[in-house]
C-alpha cells in the first residue's frame, strides 16, 4: 500500500519541481515515513500528512511556484525511489536522469513506458489506500491539479501558435516559452516528448477518483472540458453576488469580470427622484464610482436602502422634490442609489405610484487590489498584481493581491512597508464549509501576529441564527482586538527602544 501511495504522491513531485530552500527537519519527517516497514495509517498520521487538516507548508494554486512540496523536489533519491518501485527509468534522455536539476535550462523527456506503468499501478489501488490518500487530494492536489488541466485544455484552441512554440522548445530557440505560464510550458514540453496523453490519462484518472463532484465523467472530450472548467472555476465566480452576514456587516462578493473600473473624479450625486422608477438592488447592479472591489461590505441596515435605477432612458436627479426641482444630473438605467429619506407624499407617474425620495449613489468600502503609493490609503487599483511588485523595496508602499480564488477558497494578502521599514501584513481567507462562510483574519508585524475565526450566514437566514452568530463573532473579535493592539504597543515599544 505505501508503495502505492508514494507513486502518486511523487510522479507530480518530480515533475512539478522548482528551485527550493531546503528543509531537513520535513525531508527527514518524509524519509522516516518512506522507510518504515510497516503500512499503518498511524504511522502517516503521526506527520499529519493525512490528518484532518493535512500539514501545509503553503497554499498555492499552482505545482511551480511556492508549492508544499518545494521543499523536497531537489533531492536525488526521489528519482531513484520511483525507479526502484516500478523497475524502470523515469527519464529517457535530458538533465534530470539522476536528479530532477531545477534550475536546468533544459527539460527531461519522460518515459512513456514509466507512466503506462504508473497509470496501472494507479487502478489498482486498494479502497484502503484510496481513503488516506483522499484528505491530501484535497488539501496539496486539487486546486493546482485543476489549474494544470486547465492550462491543457486553452492550449488545444492555440493551433499555429502552439506548433510554431513547441518547434522552438524543441530545438532551444526563441523567447515565446518565457511568457507562457509554468504550466502552458509543461504540456508542450509533454506534446514535444510524447507524453502529452499518458500525463493526461493519469490526472483525469486522479481527478475522477478522489473528487467527489466528478466522480461520474465520462472519459470523452466535452465531458473532460466539463469536469476540467468545474474543477477551476473561482470562488468569486461561483459565488458572484451573494451576500453574507457576520450578524452586523454584509459582505459581497464580485467575480472579477464583472468589475467595471469606473472611479472618477466626480463628487457623489445627491438629490430627489421618482422612486417609482426605482426597483429593490438584487446586488447586480452598476456602481456609478465602480472602485473594483471584489468583496463590498457594508452594514446590515444599510441594504434595506439600496436599489437600482429601473427607467430605460435614465433618471434625473433634482435639487428638490417635484418636477419644478433643479435638474442637477441623470444617472442611467441600472445605477446602484442609496435612499436616505422619503418625502411621505404619493403620486402617479405614467400610471405609476410613487413618491419623491432623497438619494445618492451608492458608495460603498471593499477589498480591491492595488498598490499604494505612499499607503495603501492612496491606492491606485489594478486587475491583477504580478510578482515582480510584490517585494516591497520600495520606501512606505504596499499592494492588496488575491493569493486563491479557486471554488469555495478565497485567500488575499495586504503587504504595506511602514514608516519605519517594516512590514506589516493582513492575511484573509474565506472558506465556504457546508452553508456557512468561515472567514480567517490573520494580523502581523515583527512584535508578534495574531488570528480569529468568524462565521458569516447568508442574510436571507433566520433571524435567530442571524442574532446566535452575531454574539458569538463579537466575543472572538474582542478577544482578537485585545491581542492585536497588545501586540502593536509592543511593537511602538521596540520602535522607542531603537530609537533611543
Amino acid at each position: 500500500m505505501k508503495k502505492l501511495l508514494l507513486i502518486l504522491l511523487f510522479v507530480p513531485l518530480v515533475s512539478f519541481g522548482q528551485k527550493v530552500e531546503h528543509n531537513l527537519k520535513d525531508l527527514e519527517a518524509f524519509r522516516a515515513l518512506m522507510v518504515d516497514n510497516s503500512d499503518s495509517a498511524n504511522m502517516f498520521d503521526r506527520y499529519k500528512f493525512f490528518d484532518k487538516n493535512p500539514y501545509q507548508l503553503d497554499v498555492d494554486r499552482s505545482f511551480f511556484k511556492g508549492s508544499w512540496w518545494a521543499y523536497l523536489q531537489n533531492n536525488g533519491f526521489l528519482i531513484k525511489l520511483l525507479e526502484e518501485i516500478l523497475g524502470m527509468p523515469v527519464f529517457n534522455s535530458g538533465p534530470h536522469k539522476e536528479y530532477f536539476k531545477g534550475d536546468s535550462k533544459e527539460f527531461g523527456h519522460y518515459n512513456p513506458m514509466f507512466l503506462e506503468k504508473v497509470i496501472k499501478k494507479f487502478k489498482s489501488l486498494s479502497p484502503a489506500s484510496k481513503q488516506i490518500i483522499q484528505p491530501f487530494y484535497y488539501s496539496h492536489f486539487k486546486i493546482p491539479l485543476g489549474e494544470l488541466m486547465n492550462k491543457q485544455v486553452s492550449l488545444n484552441s492555440k493551433g499555429e501558435e502552439k506548433s510554431l512554440i513547441i518547434q522552438q522548445i524543441k530545438n532551444n530557440t526563441g523567447s515565446s516559452s518565457s511568457k507562457l505560464s509554468y504550466e502552458t510550458l509543461f504540456w508542450l514540453r509533454r506534446i514535444s516528448d510524447g507524453t502529452s496523453d499518458e500525463f493526461r490519462k493519469l490526472f483525469i484518472l486522479i481527478i475522477k477518483e478522489f473528487d467527489s463532484d466528478y466522480i461520474s465523467v465520462k472519459e470523452n472530450e466535452d465531458d473532460i472540458n466539463d469536469l476540467v472548467k468545474g474543477i477551476s472555476s473561482t470562488f468569486l465566480g461561483k459565488h458572484n453576488n451573494t451576500i453574507w452576514t457576520d450578524g452586523l456587516s454584509t459582505l459581497r462578493f464580485r467575480k472579477l469580470s464583472s468589475i467595471k473600473y469606473l472611479e472618477s473624479s466626480k463628487k457623489q450625486i445627491k438629490g430627489y427622484v421618482f422612486d417609482g422608477f426605482l426597483k429593490k438592488s438584487a446586488g447586480n447592479g452598476n456602481l456609478y464610482n465602480d472602485k473594483g472591489y471584489f468583496i463590498i461590505q457594508d452594514k446590515i441596515k444599510n441594504l434595506k436602502n439600496i436599489y437600482d435605477i429601473n427607467a430605460k432612458s435614465g433618471l434625473n436627479v433634482r435639487e428638490s422634490p417635484g418636477t419644478s426641482g433643479k435638474i442637477v444630473d441623470k444617472l442611467e438605467s441600472g445605477i446602484v442609489v442609496k435612499i436616505l429619506k422619503k418625502t411621505g407624499e404619493s403620486f402617479e407617474v405614467e400610471g405609476i405610484e410613487g413618491e419623491w425620495v432623497e438619494i445618492e449613489t451608492y458608495d460603498p468600502f471593499g477589498h480591491r487590489q492595488q498598490f499604494g503609493l505612499g499607503s495603501l490609503a492612496n491606492s491606485v487599483f489594478t486587475n491583477e498584481v504580478s510578482d515582480d511588485r510584490t517585494g516591497l523595496e520600495c520606501t512606505m508602499c504596499g499592494y492588496k493581491k488575491i493569493t486563491q480564488n479557486v471554488r469555495d477558497i478565497l485567500s488575499f494578502v495586504e503587504n504595506v512597508r511602514n514608516d519605519f521599514g517594516d512590514i506589516e501584513s493582513e492575511d484573509n481567507s474565506f472558506l465556504i464549509d457546508t452553508n456557512e462562510l468561515i472567514h480567517t483574519l490573520e494580523l502581523e508585524n515583527p512584535a508578534g501576529k495574531v488570528f480569529v475565526k468568524s462565521r458569516l450566514i447568508p442574510l436571507n437566514s433566520d433571524p435567530a441564527y442571524i442574532e446566535e452568530v452575531k454574539k458569538e463573532n463579537k466575543t472572538n473579535y474582542d478577544s482578537f482586538n485585545d491581542k492585536w493592539q497588545r501586540i502593536r504597543q509592543e511593537y511602538e515599544n521596540m520602535i522607542m527602544d531603537e530609537e533611543y
